[in-house]
C-alpha cells in the first residue's frame, strides 16, 4: 500500500516552487517590508532541514503582512502535512485554492493529504480537477481502487493512454482490481466492454485471463473461440487450449500450444512460469517429452521484463550455476540487498567458488557487521581453502552475534569442529562436535 502512495505522490509532484512561489515577484520585493521576505524565506529554509514547527511560526509572521497569501497558505499546508496534521493541512490548502482554484500544485498536495488520511472520496473529487496531468487517469484509477470502486477504476484504466512508462503500473493495478473485486463484477464489466467494442481483442484477452485464473476452462475456451474469429494468431488463445489438450491426453498438441505461449513476447512472465510448471509435471509422467525443453522453453523466459533477481529465482531449482550468474548480476545492481547477498554466498559455496565467497562475505561484513551468517559463510569458505586460522577467527567472531538461535548456533559449532580438525586439534574438534549435537 505504501508503495502505491509513493508512486502516486511522485506522479503528481512537479515543482510547486516554480508556480506558486513565482507569484512573489522579485521586482516587488523591494516594495514590501523586509520582515515578510525574511520570515517567508526563513520558513523555506526551515522546511528544507525538516524543522516544520519553526517553518510554521515564520509563516504565521509572514501571513500578517498579506503580501502573497497564496504562497503562505500553500507552504503552511505542506508543513502541516509533513507533521501529519492533516486537518490543518487541508484547511490551508483550501485557503490557497480560494485564491487560485485551478492551481495544479495545490490540488496535487491536497490529493496527497486526503490520500494519506484515507479520505479517498475527497481525493477523487480533487484529482478530477487535475485535467492537464498526463498520468491523471492512472492515478485516479488508483484512488477508485483504494475506495473499493472497482468498476470505476477499470473504466478509468481503459482511458489511460498506453505509454511504455505507464504499462507496468496500470497492469499491476488491473491485477489488484481483479484480485479484490467480486469476480461477477469484473466479468460483467468485461462482457459489457466486448459488447460496446466487439472488434477490440484486448477485452476478449482480459476475459480469457479472468476465467483462466478462476479455473473456468470451458468459459475461457468459449471466449477463445470468439477471439479466434477476430485474430486466429493471438497467442493467449493457447492458454485454455493447452489445458484442454492436457485433459484429453493430447500431450504433443499441448506442448505445441505451450511453446507458442512461452515464445510470445506479450505473454506475462507470471503466465509463462505457470506454463513451465505444467510442462515439468507433464515430463515427470512422460519423460520422452523432455527433449521439448530444448529451445522451446528455457530461453524464452529471458525477456526484457524479467529482472536478474527473477531469473535467478527461476533457475534456482533448475540450474544453480545459471542462478548464481543472475544473482551476481542482481547484486551488482543492488549491492546492499541483504537477501541477494545471502543467495549469492550460499550458491558460491555450493558451486565451490570459495575465494569469491570469502571476498564477498568479507566486503559485506563491513556493511552488516552484526549479521552472524556473513561470518559463517566467510568461515566456511576459509575452511574449504584450508585457511583454518582465519576460519576460526571468523566463526568465533560470528558466534558473538548469535542470540537465541539454537539452529544457527548448531551450524557454527559444526563448522568449528571442521576448523579444529584442520588445525589438528582433535580434542577441540570433538568438543564442538558434541556441542553441535547437544
Amino acid at each position: 500500500m505504501m508503495l502505491l502512495f509513493l508512486n502516486f505522490q511522485n506522479s503528481f509532484s512537479q515543482n510547486p516552487l516554480e508556480s506558486i512561489h513565482d507569484t512573489i515577484n522579485k521586482d516587488d520585493l523591494g516594495d514590501v517590508k523586509d520582515e515578510f521576505q525574511n520570515h517567508f524565506f526563513n520558513a523555506l529554509a526551515n522546511r528544507a532541514i525538516e524543522n516544520y514547527e519553526r517553518a510554521i511560526e515564520d509563516l504565521r509572521e509572514a501571513e500578517n503582512f498579506k503580501v502573497d497569501p497564496t504562497a503562505v497558505y500553500f507552504e503552511m499546508g505542506k508543513n502541516y502535512a509533513s507533521l501529519e496534521n492533516f486537518m490543518e493541512a487541508e484547511k490551508y490548502f483550501n485557503k490557497a485554492l480560494k485564491e487560485k482554484p485551478e492551481e495544479a500544485d495545490i490540488l496535487s498536495e491536497l490529493v496527497e493529504v486526503y490520500k494519506l488520511n484515507r479520505d479517498y472520496s475527497k481525493a477523487i473529487q480533487t484529482a478530477k480537477k487535475l485535467k492537464n496531468n498526463k498520468e491523471i487517469s492512472a492515478d485516479l484509477a488508483e484512488l477508485y481502487f483504494f475506495n473499493k470502486e472497482y468498476i470505476k477504476a477499470l473504466e478509468t484504466l481503459d482511458k489511460v493512454i498506453s505509454e511504455k512508462e505507464n504499462e507496468e503500473k496500470t497492469e499491476n493495478l488491473r491485477k489488484k482490481i481483479f484480485a479484490e473485486a467480486k469476480k461477477a463484477e469484473v466479468e460483467q464489466y468485461l462482457k459489457s466492454r466486448i459488447k460496446a467494442e466487439p472488434e477490440n481483442t484486448l477485452h476478449f484477452i482480459k476475459l480469457i485471463l479472468l476465467y483462466d485464473g478462476e479455473g473456468e476452462l470451458s468459459k475461457a475456451q468459449k471466449i477463445g473461440e470468439e477471439l479466434k474469429k477476430l485474430d486466429a494468431d493471438e497467442p493467449v488463445l493457447h492458454l485454455p487450449l493447452y489445458k484442454a489438450y492436457l485433459k484429453e491426453n493430447k500431450n504433443s498438441k499441448a506442448v505445441s500450444s505451450m511453446k507458442i505461449l512461452m515464445n510470445a513476447p506479450d505473454i506475462s512472465a507470471e503466465i509463462k512460469q505457470k506454463v513451465m510448471v505444467d510442462f515439468e509435471n507433464l515430463i515427470k509422467e512422460n519423460p520422452e517429452l523432455s527433449e521439448e525443453w530444448v529451445g522451446g522453453f528455457e530461453e524464452s523466459l529471458v525477456q526484457e521484463n524479467q529482472t536478474d533477481q527473477q531469473l535467478g529465482e527461476f533457475y534456482l531449482e533448475r540450474d544453480k550455476a545459471k542462478a548464481l550468474d543472475y544473482f551476481e548480476k542482481a547484486l551488482k545492481e543492488s549491492p546492499n540487498d541483504y537477501k541477494t547477498i545471502l543467495q549469492v554466498l550460499k550458491l558460491q559455496i555450493e558451486e565451490e567458488e570459495y575465494s569469491k565467497a570469502k571476498e564477498l562475505a568479507e566486503e559485506k561484513i563491513f556493511i552488516f557487521p552484526t549479521q552472524a551468517i556473513l561470518y559463517f559463510y566467510k568461515g566456511v569458505a576459509e575452511n574449504k581453502l584450508d585457511d583454518f586460522k582465519e576460519a576460526q577467527k571468523s566463526l568465533m567472531n560470528g558466534l558473538d552475534f548469535v542470540i537465541d538461535n539454537p539452529e544457527m548456533e548448531r551450524i557454527f559449532y559444526k563448522e568449528l569442529a571442521e576448523t579444529f580438525k584442520g588445525l589438528g586439534q582433535n580434542e577441540k574438534a570433538l568438543e564442538y562436535e558434541k556441542k553441535s549435537k547437544k
